[in-house]
């Protein structure tokens, strides 16, 4: 979970090996769920990619899908991304 651009989608893109499309946008990119089973050495995982969690585009919907990406399974860790912005303007 975090803010839209802050790097969900490409940490997903790196961790599970997906090609979603991914970038720094004022808009979310993500308008759905990414779920994906993954393994690190012999500890099998999922991961969810969501929307941004402050999107003013259709918050409603994103909101909905946030609830679904925490309830949809039982979970043991939720991972936040806090932005770093540095990118020239």
């Amino acid at each position: 979970m975090g803010e839209v651009g802050s790097g969900k989608t490409t940490l997903f893109n790196k961790i599970c090996n997906t090609h979603f499309e991914a970038g720094w946008n004022e808009t979310s990119l993500t308008r759905g769920l990414f779920i994906h089973d993954s393994a690190n050495s012999y500890n099998p995982f999922t991961m969810i990619d969501t929307p941004g969690t402050n999107s003013t585009e259709n918050p409603m919907a994103h909101a909905i899908l946030l609830k679904e990406a925490i309830t949809c399974q039982p979970i043991n860790a939720i991972c936040v991304i806090i932005p770093h912005h540095d990118r020239p303007a």
